[in-house]
């Protein structure tokens, strides 16, 4: 279990979240930014506004921001997720052609469980994938099952 994240922390992380750059303010005399005194200005004020909040008030800021996080997070996994070769129209199994099939392999039983077409969703193309799901239901990681 995790501990909860102190005040200090959870300014950090509104800062972050707000300027995501702002890590380069510690970059010593002479670094690679021209001219941060806009940034700083702006990090101090988001600072003061969340020091003038209530330990409450902050606990909220920060529960909402990390909520936001967690939404842009699954909606570019799910993004992710369906643009993937697997979910293409063209991927989607032919049942009728399937059940007429005298047997099928194990590899075609778990594309067909999925109502996938197991001529394209087959082991050697999921194998280089790192979903959790392929390493389980594909148990012989080495070469798949035939």
């Amino acid at each position: 279990m995790t501990e909860d994240p102190t005040p200090k922390e959870r300014v950090d992380y509104l800062v972050k979240r707000r300027f995501p750059l702002s890590y380069l303010l510690n970059i010593p005399p002479g670094g690679s930014l021209q001219d941060t005194r806009e940034l700083r200005k702006a990090v101090e004020e988001f600072r003061h506004e969340l020091a003038a909040l209530s330990p409450q008030g902050l606990l909220v800021r920060y529960d909402l921001e990390k909520s936001k996080e967690f939404n842009e997070l699954r909606a570019k996994a799910e993004q992710k997720e369906s643009e993937r070769f697997y979910n293409h129209a063209g991927a989607l199994a032919d049942f009728e052609h399937w059940a007429k099939t005298a047997h099928w392999t194990l590899d075609e039983a778990i594309a067909l469980s999925f109502g996938r077409a197991p001529e394209i969703v087959r082991w050697e193309k999921l194998k280089t994938l790192t979903a959790p799901w392929v390493r389980r239901l594909w148990p012989n990681t080495l070469g798949g099952v035939t």
